[in-house]
């Protein structure tokens, strides 16, 4: 659409046409937001987590909002919904829409890394190779990446080849 309109002098119909899926497409994000909304209402600790998602967006756009991001997270966490686990040891461990807490974080880690969470031990990896407040643990950061690995995790395999590289 956006080359459509750039590279043409648009008439009145072209206009009229990108209008009605500009609003096709609004009514469309609208009801996947109300399903979404209905059910974190019920429970849903994938909804919870997907709305933390988008509630966290961007910093500078407007729908930015990390408290209400936070707030979603938690709650997926509580359902134990492994991502948002994941996520809201992310916010525990810097601070972001909540008091910063290193014990908190690692809870949540270990609670999602016993779901299988690849993200989480890659995360929970790094906070334990370079936190104060935490006790540091270099053979448990090499399993943690040696597990996110093996899980299929991109930036873990390549850690892992950069780690065997270091040994030979």
């Amino acid at each position: 659409l956006e080359e459509k309109v750039l590279k043409s002098q648009p008439d009145d119909k072209v206009l009229k046409e990108l209008v009605n899926d500009l609003l096709k497409a609004h009514e469309f994000i609208s009801n996947v937001y109300d399903e979404m909304l209905a059910a974190a209402a019920a429970g849903d600790g994938w909804a919870m987590n997907s709305l933390g998602v988008i509630a966290e967006g961007v910093p500078g756009d407007s729908m930015w909002d990390i408290g209400r991001a936070v707030e979603w997270y938690r709650k997926s966490a509580m359902k134990g919904f492994a991502k948002g686990q994941c996520n809201y040891a992310r916010c525990c461990e810097k601070g972001m829409g909540v008091r910063c807490d290193l014990l908190e974080a690692v809870k949540w880690y270990e609670a999602a890394i016993a779901q299988g969470d690849n993200v989480a031990r890659l995360d929970y990896a790094r906070m334990l190779a370079r936190r104060n407040g935490v006790e540091r643990d270099i053979a448990r950061v090499a399993d943690l990446i040696r597990e996110s690995a093996a899980g299929g995790h991109p930036i873990a395999q390549k850690m892992l080849s950069v780690m065997s590289e270091d040994q030979s």
